[in-house]
């Protein structure tokens, strides 16, 4: 599945199969949230095993959740857009295809919605957002959607990267990583997607 924008409307384009594959990768089962098996984003699913993959894969009759069937990351889905991405296992994340927004409130100003590419990070590796292969992706969603990217670590720990073509300076920023006390004047509401897939 590819998603990208035309003007301000969301467009899925289900026809785009996979051209590349998952092999030994199973990272998006450790990282994502799953609420039909009350899994914690960064937590391995409990039916994920190491070179075997997931053990109740398409049955159902063994609880396997809809929603993880029809999933796939960007580096899969969307090998056009992805470029030069490593496989999420060989680079410590996974890209969300799914969008999300943040809600930025600044003091004396309106609110404002953000819609955000959304970037599961390995908890081992914090620094892996900062991979070339992401970040031209990142740039690219950024001049092309108008999208920043929220940088999560789990459900509710995470920070907002601003593109380039969203910084007044045209360099990147960090903002709300609790890494830097200068950076908390963004508040990162909480959405109703928190917990999607």
């Amino acid at each position: 599945m590819k998603v990208g924008m035309k003007g301000d409307a969301l467009i899925f384009d289900f026809q785009s199969g996979p051209a590349r594959k998952c092999g030994d990768c199973s990272l998006c089962c450790k990282l994502l949230p799953v609420r039909e098996l009350a899994k914690r984003g960064g937590s391995r699913c409990r039916f994920q095993r190491h070179g075997k993959g997931c053990t109740i894969y398409h049955r159902a009759d063994k609880g396997f959740p809809p929603p993880c069937g029809l999933w796939s990351c960007v580096w899969l889905a969307d090998p056009e857009d992805a470029g030069a991405m490593r496989r999420p296992d060989h680079a410590h994340y996974v890209v969300d295809p799914l969008p999300d927004f943040i809600v930025i409130q600044t003091e004396g100003q309106p609110d404002q919605r953000v819609n955000v590419v959304q970037v599961w990070l390995h908890p081992a590796h914090p620094d892996a957002h900062r991979d070339p292969g992401l970040r031209a992706y990142l740039a690219l969603r950024g001049a092309r959607d108008g999208f920043a990217a929220l940088i999560r670590l789990n459900e509710s720990d995470g920070w907002v990267l601003f593109p380039p073509a969203l910084s007044p300076d045209g360099q990147w920023h960090e903002r709300g990583s609790r890494k830097r006390p200068e950076d908390n004047d963004v508040v990162v509401s909480r959405t109703p997607m928190e917990v999607y897939r």
